[in-house]
């Protein structure tokens, strides 16, 4: 389920099918370990949303999300993106789960 969200909320935010192979399956189940099924899920759909300038060069890889995990997680959980400005702490729209997977699963008019 993670996998699907993922590349899903990737294909809406590219308009192409991100790379799947053992190397990001396996980062993948990392993330499932480190947070649950249910917050991967959860931060997956979140991380493809965020407009950190990183994330953005990097095309939202897997790794990165592995990588800052728990840092996803809290801005998730908060509704404050951490940002690279010191004091500079924007406010996100507050995270609903559903609210994505329904945006996710739309077909385009």
């Amino acid at each position: 389920m993670v996998w699907l969200t993922y590349s899903r909320a990737y294909h809406k935010r590219y308009g192409v099918e991100p790379v799947r192979n053992a190397k990001v399956n396996g980062q993948l189940s990392q993330l499932v370990s480190q947070l649950g099924a249910e917050e991967a899920i959860d931060v997956a759909a979140f991380y493809l949303t965020h407009d950190g300038a990183f994330y953005k060069q990097q095309a939202h890889e897997v790794g990165l999300m592995l990588r800052d995990a728990q840092k996803l997680r809290t801005e998730l959980r908060t509704g404050k993106q951490i940002s690279e400005r010191p004091g500079f702490v924007p406010t996100v729209k507050p995270f609903d789960r559903n609210d994505i997977l329904s945006q996710m699963t739309r077909r385009p008019s």
